[in-house]
């Protein structure tokens, strides 16, 4: 390769890491500041959040074994947000429990309620 193409590389390497940090940051952050200003997490999955986190754990592994370190950078930012939302949502249902239960309970009576209204009304032919 010429030296011309080395550099056309590396700055395409750069600037596709740059934009993985950025994605990284933006993925989780606006989650973790929301749960943190409302100390809610109902509306979030543990399974997404644990899933977020075991995959940037394997990205980090694998930037690390390619000594890659956009994928470390952008991946240990990514653990970090990922363990901050986890930590949120373990402490805040753990402190508002019966938030979540009368949450539950409040969107299946609405949806019961809506649900008779449209039937009655279709058979009113409304």
């Amino acid at each position: 390769m010429t030296e011309f193409s080395l550099c056309r590389l590396c700055t395409l390497e750069n600037f596709s890491g740059s934009i993985a940090l950025i994605t990284s940051i933006i993925g989780l952050f606006p989650q973790v500041y929301k749960s943190y200003r409302t100390k809610s997490t109902i509306d979030v999955s543990m399974l997404m959040l644990v899933n977020f986190l075991v995959c940037s754990i394997a990205w980090t592994i694998h930037g690390v074994c390619t000594n890659s370190t956009f994928v470390v950078y952008s991946n240990v930012v990514g653990i970090i947000l990922s363990s901050v939302s986890i930590w949120q949502k373990i402490l805040y249902d753990k402190k508002f429990p019966q938030t979540q239960a009368n949450r539950g309970k409040s969107l299946s009576g609405s949806a019961a309620i809506v649900d008779e209204e449209q039937i009655g009304n279709r058979r009113e032919g409304y």
